[in-house]
This record gives structure tokens, C-alpha cells and sequence, in this order.
């Protein structure tokens, strides 16, 4: 079933957020309508309730998210959801990962709102050429398209797969495939995996190494909503939506009036990024460690310091993995792996 989903692309700083805000507060305050709005971090759920709260100080809003007591919000989510009054209008704010593990009863009633456009394509990488018989027992492979199959779970050995999920045994060995567990249980995602590979693993043929799986989150996890929106900054050249379109899963529409209210649709700064790189090979953390030269410096601290002398005293922005220790750079200055709505 293909799901309607309405869209609004533009770069940050353009007022994706705030608009949202004064759409969501009027929907809710005058048309007295349910808006659910997923955001991807406790800090920008906390700001956007600031907002609506400070502008709209009648309008009820609501926030649910994980907190540092482990309390599980999905239960809190589905239950104010199914008793939130009909007859009145409302806001709630979760964040996306609940929106990824929502159930799909009491969704009729409430428009959702998605603010940035969130990951939907994960690769798991499981390095189990001894072991893998723990979860290749109770799957099963559906040919998709050339070299790539389909992952399912085998008639009659769910149970299994769930009991891999919560290792109540707390094995650490098990643990590894927990992640993998999780997602062929969700019937919102699809699992693949390079064919040969796994055939590879089940001949005994490959004797060290990994065997990745794929798994894509369909556009079913949110049908069921009276409304969809989706938000971000080129969202059309993101991975839900090439992967959604690519499987026929979603139809976009630009949505019919936050598309005309923002700041502008595209940066008028014309051409003015250059990009330099430094080498040419793949990257990985054990390249970083490697010795550059006779200095004894690894090649992320000859790195460092070119960047340094490249700039020249100048102040600058950078971004780096986290495990990327670049002490020589000043780290106020340092963005975050994923950087949602700056300025």
C-alpha cells in the first residue's frame, strides 16, 4: 500500500521549525486537531514545548521521552494517545526513535508531523563465521534481485529470534545479535543480504570476517496517521526518500501551505564551497593510527596539524568521529556527527 506523505524542503535556517510551530498551534488551538510531532533530540523537543507553550499559553502540549530512569515511553506514548479527548485539540512531541517503535493503533485521529528526516537504512555488520548458527538457524533467504536476498524468519521460529532479542540470559556473546533480532521482528523493516556472502557462511567457506545485513524501514511505519508530514533540508536527496520512491512504498506531495510560508527554498549564496582532500584511500580508524611519516605522528594527528597550517590562525568549524581525539583544534568549535536545523 503506497502511503501519502506531504513534504517541505528547504536549507536550515529557512524557519522549517517555527512555521511548524504556528501551524501546529493553530490546527490544534482554532481546528481543534491532534498533532503528534517527532524531532530527532530531547533538546529540540524541550525548545519547540518552550515555544508553543510561551505563544500559545492555552493550547495543551505534551511532552514524552526517555528519561535516566529507563522508564519505557512507548506504554505512556499509546496511552495518552488513545485518551486524549477527541472533541479538543492538542500537541505531543516524542522523538523520532519512539515514532520508529510506535504501534499502529490510535493513529487516525492525530496528524503527524516529522521534523528533520530521520535515518531509515542501517548496515549490521556481524563477525560470526563461528557462531552464526545462533541466528541462521531460524531465518530464511527470498531471492529480491541479483546477488541480494531477502532475510525472514523462518515458519514456526519466531520465538527463537525473540528470545536472541532479549538474551534474558544476558550473554555476551548472544548480545551480538540482538541488533539484528530486533529488526527482523519489526514488520515495518525489510533485512537483506549479499547472497554469496551468506552462503559463504553457511558452506563454512568464509573463515574470518564479516557478513553485513541491511535493513530498510519501510514507509508503513507511519501509515496509519490522519496526516503525514515530512521536514528537512534537501529532503528529496536524503535515503528515505530515494529509498522510499526507488520502492514504490510512498507518494510525496509538497505540503500545501508550510512550502509557501519559510524564509526561502534554497541558499542565494551561489557557488562558494570548495572542497579539498587530503589522500585518496578508504578511510578507517586503524588507518587513522597508522605512523604518516618519519615525525612518528599517527595520520589523524598529520592531519591535524596540515589543517592547522592550512588555516593559518584562522577560526574555524569542524566535525569529526567520535572517537576522533583532535585536541588540537579547539572544541568549542567542534560540530556534532549529525548536526539537526543549525542556523
Amino acid at each position: 500500500m503506497t502511503t501519502r506523505i506531504h513534504y517541505i524542503s528547504a536549507p536550515a535556517g529557512s524557519g522549517k521549525t517555527h512555521q511548524l510551530e504556528r501551524y501546529a498551534a493553530k490546527m490544534a488551538g482554532s481546528e481543534k486537531r491532534k498533532i503528534l510531532i517527532a524531532q530527532p533530540t530531547r533538546d529540540l523537543i524541550r525548545q519547540t514545548a518552550v515555544n508553543l507553550r510561551r505563544a500559545n499559553p492555552d493550547l495543551p502540549v505534551k511532552t514524552i521521552y526517555s528519561s535516566a530512569n529507563g522508564d519505557a515511553v512507548i506504554p505512556h506514548i499509546e496511552a495518552h494517545m488513545a485518551n486524549a479527548d477527541r472533541s479538543k485539540g492538542q500537541v505531543l512531541l516524542i522523538s523520532h526513535e519512539a515514532l520508529k517503535r510506535l504501534p499502529p493503533a490510535h493513529r487516525v485521529h492525530w496528524n503527524l508531523f516529522v521534523d528533520e528526516i530521520p535515518a531509515i537504512f542501517r548496515c549490521i555488520p556481524l563477525k560470526v563465521v563461528k557462531t552464526h548458527h545462533h541466528l541462521t538457524e531460524h531465518i530464511v533467504l527470498e531471492d529480491i534481485a541479483a546477488g541480494i536476498s531477502a532475510v525472514r524468519i523462518a515458519d514456526g521460529h519466531e520465538a527463537d529470534i525473540t528470545a536472541l532479542k532479549r538474551n534474558e540470559s544476558d550473554d555476551e556473546l548472544l548480545d551480538h545479535f540482538r541488533e539484528i533480532a530486533t529488526h527482523l521482528l519489526d514488520d515495518n523493516r525489510t533485512v537483506m543480504v549479499e547472497t554469496a556472502a551468506y552462503q559463504e557462511l553457511l558452506d563454512s567457506r568464509k573463515t574470518q570476517g564479516e557478513v553485513n545485513f541491511f535493513s530498510i524501514l519501510r514507509a508503513e511505519f507511519v501509515a496509519g496517521f490522519n496526516s503525514v508530514t515530512f521536514m528537512g533540508a534537501n529532503a528529496l536527496e536524503t535515503e528515505l526518500f530515494i529509498l522510499w520512491r526507488a520502492l514504490g512504498d510512498a507518494e510525496f506531495v509538497p505540503h500545501p501551505h508550510l512550502s509557501k510560508r519559510l524564509r526561502y527554498d534554497r541558499h542565494q549564496n551561489g557557488d562558494r564551497l570548495t572542497i579539498h582532500y587530503l589522500f585518496e584511500q578508504e578511510w578507517s580508524i586503524s588507518r587513522s593510527q597508522m605512523p604518516s611519516d618519519e615525525t612518528g605522528l599517527t595520520l589523524l594527528e598529520g592531519i591535524g596539524d596540515y589543517v592547522q597550517r592550512f588555516f593559518a590562525g584562522q577560526r574555524f568549524l569542524w566535525v569529526a568521529n567520535k572517537a576522533a581525539e583532535m585536541r588540537m583544534f579547539d572544541q568549542n568549535d567542534r560540530l556534532p556527527p549529525v548536526s539537526h536545523g543549525f542556523p
